[in-house]
């Protein structure tokens, strides 16, 4: 018998740098297909807002299936000054928990 395993309900917190307590920059939670509204995440950054992109996040989540998934994530800005564009890039650790629905074949 096969089992596979749908995800059910996740919740995350997002914090700076390695960090992984205290006050999340931001948090979010969801069910089942909802996790793809958080693909991306958008935080206040230096001149604008910082993308973190997620997607490595996610694909270790449905690779390995597991309850618990701490990851190091990077921010990235662009910003503009004087003609000159740079990217900045700021750490992030994402920690969240993961339940599943267990479906037997």
């Amino acid at each position: 018998m096969k089992h596979n395993k749908t995800l059910d309900h996740f919740q995350a917190r997002i914090f700076t740098g390695n960090r992984t307590a205290g006050e999340p920059e931001t948090d979010f939670s969801g069910n089942g297909q909802q996790w793809q509204d958080y693909r991306t995440i958008k935080l206040p950054g230096f001149d604008g807002s910082q993308t973190l992109n997620l997607d490595d996040f996610w694909l270790e989540v449905f690779t390995h299936q597991s309850r618990e998934v701490t990851a190091q994530l990077t921010g990235l800005e662009t910003i503009s000054k004087y003609s000159n564009t740079q990217q900045l890039k700021e750490p992030f650790t994402i920690v969240a928990s993961l339940t599943y629905t267990r479906e037997d074949e």
